[in-house]
């Protein structure tokens, strides 16, 4: 019982701190600036941000790249195109693709391990939801 408690411990952490990385700038909408109106102060963007949308606050802007409040990326499966297939050769190994998904086509490579990226399915190559 006790190691299932510390592996589920573990198991949260990592993904806590592993969301960390992947956090993305939220651009206010205009329903979040009505609603932080009369008095908008820092105090009622980290409400808006954390209580309302779920997000996460930096009001130094430093989590995010430049932005108060952070979302996670969302990443889905990029299939692989026939320019892709053409590009990479008919005989290319797993370090092939994982050299074109992130050098050429600037992805995320997850080798099928998509904890953190749920809707990216069992995809290898994961790219930003448009």
């Amino acid at each position: 019982m006790i190691r299932l408690v510390l592996i589920t411990v573990i198991s949260i952490f990592l993904l806590v701190d592993s969301a960390k990385a992947v956090l993305v700038c939220y651009r206010w909408t205009e329903e979040d600036i009505k609603a932080m109106v009369p008095s908008r102060t820092t105090e009622t963007e980290r409400k808006q941000c954390e209580d309302v949308l779920g997000y996460t606050y930096s009001p130094d802007y430093s989590k995010c790249g430049g932005c108060s409040c952070c979302q996670p990326q969302v990443l889905v499966c990029h299939k692989w195109t026939e320019e892709d297939d053409k590009a990479m050769g008919s005989n290319r190994a797993p370090e092939d693709e994982k050299k074109y998904c992130e050098s050429v086509l600037g992805y995320t490579w997850t080798q099928g391990d998509n904890a953190k990226y749920p809707e990216c399915g069992e995809c290898w190559c994961c790219k930003p939801k448009s």
